[in-house]
């Protein structure tokens, strides 16, 4: 909800002649919380994904996940250029609107699935791999997983902007391109995490 809120106010404090210390600062602030609220959501659906999914469909159900994701970047460019003339405040709003329907959904999902882990057997708990006792995840994979999103939104960011600037000036349409690689790239990675195992697939994705 603060997330929705504050993106939802982005447009109406940017009001034209609006402009003074006391609107910059409001919307700086509401950049702020929304940076870090919206940070926040990426979380849960993994959270729910690793806890009620069997051990053997998780890499696919991840890679649905960075689908969806992957899809959404690729058409923002896209409607971007669409809605470039339109009032800001209407896909601001409908953005808004449709991120806290589409939470409260996960939120609905999340408990529904922990009434049914509840009432299920022990041995389908021990299916799902909710072994008791399980080996704890070092402290230097988040780390390392932490520093690898890093660069990955830096590279992005920094990086692949100059990069395609030089073939091509029209960004709107060319930065697509990376997260359609990236979209295709998803199944693989899935196919080859039993296998190699996550952070070995990770280290190639890196690479």
């Amino acid at each position: 909800a603060v997330s929705c809120l504050c993106f939802f106010a982005l447009p109406q404090i940017a009001q034209p002649g609006n402009a003074s210390p006391a609107t910059t600062g409001m919307f700086l602030a509401a950049i702020g919380l929304w940076v870090v609220s919206s940070s926040v959501l990426r979380a849960p659906p993994w959270v729910v994904i690793v806890q009620h999914a069997a051990n053997p469909i998780v890499p696919f159900l991840t890679a649905i996940v960075f689908i969806g994701v992957s899809l959404a970047a690729c058409t923002s460019s896209y409607i971007g250029v669409a809605l470039r003339n339109v009032d800001p405040r209407l896909p601001f709003g409908i953005s808004s609107f449709t991120l806290f329907v589409v939470t409260i959904g996960v939120i609905w999902m999340e408990r529904a699935l922990e009434r049914q882990r509840a009432a299920a057997p022990a041995e389908e708990q021990t299916a799902r791999g909710e072994v008791p006792g399980g080996r704890p995840v070092p402290t230097v994979f988040f780390v390392a997983t932490m520093l690898l999103s890093l660069g990955f939104q830096a590279n992005i960011a920094f990086a692949v902007f100059g990069q395609y600037a030089r073939y091509n000036a029209n960004l709107d349409y060319v930065l697509p391109l990376f997260w359609v690689g990236f979209n295709l790239m998803s199944f693989p990675a899935s196919a080859l995490t039993p296998r190699w195992g996550g952070p070995q697939t990770m280290a190639l994705g890196a690479a």
